[in-house]
């Protein structure tokens, strides 16, 4: 399991979701993905618990929230 987690949203919609993929995926950090749906209102919810401000991606890595 990696110590990192990327909550992002659409690569294919959302630009600055693929941004954040590809930087993370570039820094060679080995990390899970969790993709949600930004139009979903169930979705929103659970992006809420992951992200405070409800924006992705957002980067957990060793208590440190990016």
């Amino acid at each position: 399991m990696a110590k990192a987690t990327l909550t992002i949203s659409s690569k294919n919609y959302s630009s600055w979701s693929l941004r954040g993929w590809l930087l993370t995926k570039f820094s060679g950090l080995e990390f899970d993905e969790i993709v949600t749906a930004a139009d979903d209102p169930s979705a929103r919810a659970e992006i809420l618990l992951l992200s405070s401000s409800i924006l992705v991606p957002c980067l957990r890595h060793e208590g440190a929230v990016v």
